[in-house]
């Protein structure tokens, strides 16, 4: 009867350090997809909002010459660097250069730069990782003194 009871009991606590594992692991996995469903949403967002601009009329070249900015760099080689590096140069403005950690991995028409490494100056500096924006202009500010501003701002100031 006792080795039967200490069973019993054995199998209990393990189902239960199961369950408490399980629980644990699936409350992780539900806080990664809220950020990744948070991440794409302003995705959505800034690019329903670049849509509007060119539908109107204007492009975010606009941005950068009305505010006398004619070296960028961009931060960030996703989709949306790429999509606004031909975006401006279809529009008369050239990116000076890109910086990304993964610089020795992409390939770019421009010069591809780590954020560690030494760059060259430029007139402002658009993080296209909107969503990481806070914390890149929080490292990015030690290197730069010009305005480094985040890629949703453009497209929302230029329509």
């Amino acid at each position: 009867m006792l080795k039967k009871l200490k069973l019993v009991w054995f199998f209990c606590a393990g189902w239960m350090i199961g369950m408490i594992s399980g629980l644990l692991f699936v409350g992780k996995q539900i806080q990664r997809l809220r950020k990744e469903i948070s991440k794409f949403s302003e995705f959505y967002y800034i690019m329903r909002q670049w849509v509007h601009v060119n539908q109107n009329g204007h492009n975010v070249a606009d941005y950068f010459k009305n505010n006398g900015y004619r070296e960028i760099a961009i931060y960030g080689l996703n989709e949306i660097a790429f999509t606004l590096m031909n975006d401006l140069s279809k529009n008369g403005v050239e990116v000076k250069y890109c910086i990304d950690r993964n610089a020795d991995k992409l390939f770019s028409k421009v010069k591809i730069y780590k954020p560690e490494e030494e760059m060259p100056s430029a007139d402002i500096v658009v993080v296209a990782v909107v969503h990481l924006f806070d914390e890149i202009q929080k490292d990015l500010s030690e290197k730069f003194e010009c305005p480094i501003i985040s890629f949703s701002e453009v497209v929302w100031d230029a329509g």
